[in-house]
């Protein structure tokens, strides 16, 4: 596609096909330790909520090793409530679809007649045409004309220089010698 999936567009695809993203499923412990090392307590079943990972800015400084610290667990972030619940996407339609797993990925695509890329293909449709730049957009320096990027001191302060504190709507910077978006 020549943008990342919007919300409206992921909206469509729920709303035709009545799926359910692994964010709004409760998880169950089963399938949660076996990914851990063994010998690891099962956790009090309240936790056990259909969940995302959410960006959580920071107001003092910390460790950036310390990524736990601007990351929360936020009970019923999903798709189509990003910040947890009592948000909304209703404002942001024309920006990309979060907290969207790769198996939600997956059947999006089969539904849209579609596949995700490999990585290969993906690189290659990154780079535009332009194998020997160092950005997708070429070797100019980031600035905002090519991409929404956290400007400031991260993960405290940012400026918005590029008019965006989360995500910007698709097609808001310049496309790529393919004619793709937001590759960066």
């Amino acid at each position: 596609d020549q943008t990342e999936v919007t919300n409206s567009q992921f909206s469509d695809f729920i709303n035709k096909t009545n799926y359910v993203t692994t964010a709004e499923i409760v998880p169950k412990w089963e399938d949660i330790k076996n990914q851990l090392p063994p010998g690891i307590q099962k956790p009090h079943d309240s936790l056990f909520i259909p969940s995302s990972l959410v960006f959580k800015p920071l107001n003092k400084e910390t460790s950036i090793k310390d990524v736990s610290s601007w990351w929360e667990w936020k009970k019923g972030a999903n798709w189509k409530t990003p910040f947890g619940e009592g948000s909304s996407i209703d404002h942001i339609m024309e920006h990309p679809v979060v907290h969207v797993s790769y198996f939600d990925a997956q059947e999006y695509c089969k539904w849209n007649g579609k596949r995700l890329p490999s990585e290969a293909e993906w690189e290659f449709a990154a780079r535009g045409g332009k194998d020997d730049a160092i950005f997708t957009w070429g070797n100019q320096s980031i600035s905002s004309n090519y991409l929404n990027s956290w400007e400031g001191d991260f993960p405290f302060i940012n400026t918005e220089k590029d008019g965006y504190y989360y995500t910007a709507p698709v097609k808001s910077y310049i496309s790529n010698g393919f004619g793709i978006y937001d590759m960066a």
